[in-house]
């Protein structure tokens, strides 16, 4: 039978247009898809902030924030301040200039969500970077994982928080590299680790055009594998401060011989619900519920401090800390430090042979512990500088 050929004109542009279809279908359901978590991100706001760095707070109803868009928290009832931990977080200071002015503070009831921008979900998408887990120190940490470097200590002693005051400095780092120093606590569950760590970190990629120092937090459960989130990008983090924010940048850096400052940061499980609180200069900024995480619920297996940077293959690495590699006869008003190393455990300091250092290049980076008695208690200094 012989075909006619108007008959395959029709069938020509017919193919073409159910391709053109398929074609234009996934951007536009991608479109969609966008706009969908936007929405979900920024739930509406009771009262909007602008900071003088340009981040747009929102006011939302506290139990409405986007934490409990999670599917694991739909059913979660809020806490609005831990039920018992073990001992006492630092005292919160009232002169502390991390916080936000009061005519900045969201109305009672509501607490600030950094709104999250279309730049930021483009960013998160494309870069290299967001791709990444943050690496956690386990028996093999002598050597350097796609890009990742670390030096720090570790200590294997059941604990349920870690705790630490660190200096703030502001490392050189280039586009898509990032360079962070943290207080974390982790757990295995087979092959796979909970994790959670907060510091402060410098990645122009995290904060679009900032290289500046932020607040910042990740968890995961599965090493990253499938779950991971840095700040409030996902649902997870319960924020409870009306002060303080993730993502915030911290405003008092540390120069070279000059003064130094320094920022206190707590990781403490609540021994009730076992919730897993966050503290920042003794303020409680919120906490990630237990439900979250598959072996973090009674308590953690290690605990670390340290410095990590992160880049992309063939690009020398950044600067970690001050840039200074630590040397304890010129260390003071030169190297990174995070002194007052603490446990939530019996155990409150580590004793030295319960502390491991780890450093996966120990030719840019490296760490030294001492102690300094009431002064500084247990401390390190770490860090390095970068190769440009």
């Amino acid at each position: 039978m012989e075909s006619h050929p108007l008959i395959l004109i029709i069938l020509l542009i017919s193919f073409n247009l159910l391709l053109q279809g398929f074609v234009a279908t996934p951007f536009k359901n991608e479109k969609l898809r966008f706009r969908r978590r936007l929405d979900i991100k920024n739930n509406p706001a009771t009262k909007t902030f602008v900071t003088k760095h340009g981040d747009i707070l929102d006011c939302v109803d506290i139990d409405k924030q986007p934490a409990f868009d999670h599917p694991l928290l739909k059913n979660q009832s809020i806490q609005v301040k831990p039920t018992q931990l073990i001992g006492r977080p630092t005292s919160v200071s009232t002169t502390s200039s991390q916080f936000l002015p009061k005519r900045m503070r969201c109305p009672q009831g509501t607490v600030p969500i950094k709104r999250v921008k279309k730049e930021d979900l483009v960013m998160q998408k494309v870069s290299p970077l967001l791709g990444t887990t943050p690496m956690f120190p386990t028996s093999n940490f002598s050597n350097s994982v796609n890009g990742h470097e670390m030096a720090g200590l570790v200590t294997y002693l059941k604990n349920m928080g870690a705790s630490g005051k660190i200096n703030v400095w502001n490392p050189q780092v280039k586009p898509n590299q990032y360079s962070q120093t943290v207080v974390f606590v982790a757990a295995d569950d087979g092959s796979v680790t909970n994790f959670i760590h907060i510091g402060w970190m410098v990645s122009p990629t995290m904060y679009p055009n900032s290289t500046q120092p932020h607040l910042y937090l990740y968890w995961t459960k599965d090493s990253g594998k499938t779950t991971g989130c840095y700040d409030t990008m996902c649902p997870g983090f319960v924020q409870v401060s009306r002060k303080a924010y993730l993502g915030q940048i911290i405003t008092t850096i540390s120069r070279k011989f000059h003064k130094q400052y320094f920022i206190s940061v707590e990781i403490r499980q609540d021994i009730r619900t076992k919730d897993w609180w966050l503290y920042f200069e003794g303020e409680a900024v919120g906490y990630l519920p237990v439900a979250l995480f598959s072996t973090l619920n009674g308590g953690a297996g290690r605990a670390g401090w340290g410095g990590e940077t992160y880049s992309p293959d063939k690009e020398p690495p950044p600067e970690m800390g001050s840039g200074y590699q630590a040397d304890l006869k010129t260390a003071f008003e030169r190297v990174c430090a995070i002194t007052n190393l603490k446990l939530q455990a019996p155990q409150l300091f580590p004793k030295r042979e319960d502390l491991r250092y780890y450093m996966t290049n120990n030719s840019t980076y490296n760490v030294i512990y001492d102690n300094f008695g009431d002064y500084w208690e247990d401390f390190i200094y770490f860090g390095g500088p970068n190769k440009y």
